[in-house]
């Protein structure tokens, strides 16, 4: 028997999965773990053995009922390496500074991280979406990423010009001088 989900939408209906989802975690129960993990780092999502993220969501959250830390690890490893697969790429600059790309990808998995981290204490309801709508709900989060990282970088100014080297008039200004 799946775990039903406990998320409400707005209407006060519960989250569902997809048919297709439910029929794939109801073929995938039936799997031994090693056969599961084998099937779960398949990454052509056009074999028919591949297991969908949202079906190693539900998989990842099923283990905290479970002692083996061992298959934790296996499954969570798989997630993670899905998740960052969908994340900006980290990216320097010439001078090695972070971009913006790199505050994103760092919120996006600081959110997801905690999600999962609450989950094991107890159930987050929010990773219920990530079980119905894997990619729209990592989209959500790259979005409120960005909003952090845009904002933060709006808050940020040089002082200098950068090609003269020279404090800016306007930074002399706010000292007083």
């Amino acid at each position: 028997m799946l775990t039903a989900l406990r998320k409400r939408k707005l209407d006060g209906k519960l989250y569902t999965r997809t048919a297709a989802v439910e029929a794939k975690l109801t073929e995938l129960v039936e799997l031994s773990r090693d056969d599961l993990i084998v099937r779960c780092e398949i990454t052509a999502k056009a074999d028919q053995n591949y297991v969908p993220t949202e079906c190693l969501v539900y998989f990842v959250r099923a283990t905290r009922h479970d002692s083996s830390e061992a298959w934790f690890e296996r499954l969570y490893k798989e997630l993670i390496r899905r998740v960052l697969q969908r994340l900006p790429r980290e990216a320097k600059t010439s001078s090695g500074e972070t971009l913006t790309s790199e505050r994103i990808r760092e919120t996006v998995l600081d959110r997801f991280l905690q999600m999962l981290a609450i989950d094991r204490q107890g159930y987050c309801d929010r990773l219920d979406f990530l079980e119905v709508a894997f990619d729209s709900a990592l989209a959500s989060l790259r979005m409120d990423g960005r909003r952090s990282a845009w904002r933060d970088e709006k808050r940020s100014a040089p002082l200098e010009d950068e090609e003269t080297g020279e404090v800016l008039a306007v930074v002399e200004e706010a000292r007083g001088l």
